[in-house]
């Protein structure tokens, strides 16, 4: 009998133990779940430093938890510990309990409870830093589009409005509105004119871009005959082409082709590849093809350039992209294509450019859906 009295004590005493330690267990799970949903409905990062430290002491009964996206050392005693908080294997962090006994006290299971909630808070401080800086990154982009857009509107009202003006002196002055004047105050006259024409066309192609940026461009479609519109632009170009000594032809239809679009949009994708065409031509040609082709209004922009280098072509339609250095000695915003490619999409049509390469010339090709 004592032995077997012994045995149930013994018994007794490791159910105890065993079910003291599956209590510590579940406890320290369900620490884990509210650290875990804690992280993720706190945003603001000192406030889920506080909620973390806050929910680790009242569950295991701590006397203090403190974290701190501090990484300096600091000095623990037997009551203390001190645990860095790691993430990606950098130390981002410090978190320290504070007991009311001596740390060596505690049993396996319950260093073990304290030690487990590490790696979650590291976890959960470094989610919170991400976070931050992203905020933080977002405030100064806010105050960057703000700048830029107080820019765009200077530069529309205190840019654009004057050189109106003075391209319209230029012109009166050229077609002998304050009396006859020498060629030589036409040709000054003239070139007044054309450096209005490119500010103007740079501040245009700056607003379209906050407009596109923005979401605002309004589009006003109508039904038109786009034949006429191309040999009207390549009639506006031909004295700038023939300045350069180019020659600049158009093959069109004698029939109409009619598109439903936005007629002064699509004046200036077409506009904007023969005025380019000509500025990066320096001896040649400029041709100007416009055709059906199942259902569809295609127009080609082909030229004895300088070409583009195959590396470029990909990235030919994006924002700011002048191309090579012989194309960036030439006057441009390098936004004219992109504004193209934006415009065509919202018409439901394609844009593309090919090229042999450097020297070899280029052609652009517009395709629209026809009605």
């Amino acid at each position: 009998m004592p032995n077997d009295e012994a045995k149930n004590k013994d018994v007794t005493a490791a159910l105890y133990q065993r079910n003291f330690e599956l209590a510590i267990i579940t406890k320290n799970l369900s620490l884990l779940k509210k650290l875990y949903h804690v992280s993720l409905v706190t945003l603001n990062r000192d406030e889920l430093i506080q909620k973390l430290a806050d929910t680790i002491q009242m569950d295991l009964e701590l006397s203090l938890v403190a974290i701190t996206a501090d990484v300096q050392p600091t000095t623990e005693d037997a009551k203390s510990r001190i645990f860095p908080l790691m993430a990606h294997d950098k130390q981002i962090g410090l978190m320290s309990v504070t007991l009311n006994r001596n740390y060596a006290e505690l049993s396996e299971h319950e260093r073990s409870s304290i030690e487990s909630t590490v790696d979650v808070v590291a976890i959960a401080l470094d989610r919170a830093n991400a976070r931050y800086e992203l905020e933080a990154a977002n405030a100064k982009l806010v105050v960057a589009d703000r700048m830029k857009t107080q820019f765009l509107s200077f530069a529309s009202h205190q840019v654009k409005s004057p050189m109106t003006v003075v391209k319209g002196y230029a012109e009166l002055i050229m077609d002998g509105s304050f009396g006859a004047v020498p060629d030589k105050v036409k040709e000054t006259a003239q070139k007044i004119k054309e450096s209005s024409n490119r500010l103007i066309a740079l501040v245009n192609n700056l607003l379209d871009l906050r407009k596109l940026e923005e979401g605002k461009v309004e589009y006003s479609m109508t039904d038109f005959d786009i034949v006429g519109l191309v040999k009207n632009i390549v009639e506006e170009q031909k004295t700038v082409a023939k300045a350069k000594g180019l020659e600049l032809t158009l093959e069109a239809p004698a029939e109409l082709i009619t598109v439903h679009v936005d007629q002064e949009k699509i004046r200036q994708v077409i506009q904007n590849l023969v005025d380019n065409s000509i500025k990066y031509t320096e001896h040649g040609y400029i041709r100007v093809q416009l055709r059906m082709t199942n259902n569809e209004c295609r127009i080609t922009v082909e030229d004895s350039g300088i070409g583009i280098p195959a590396d470029l072509l990909p990235n030919l339609f994006e924002q700011f992209n002048r191309g090579s250095v012989e194309a960036k000695k030439i006057q441009g915003t390098g936004l004219g294509l992109y504004i193209a490619k934006m415009f065509m999409l919202a018409h439901k049509g394609t844009i593309r450019a090919e090229s042999e390469g450097t020297g070899k010339g280029s052609t652009f090709t517009m395709e629209l859906p026809t009605v």
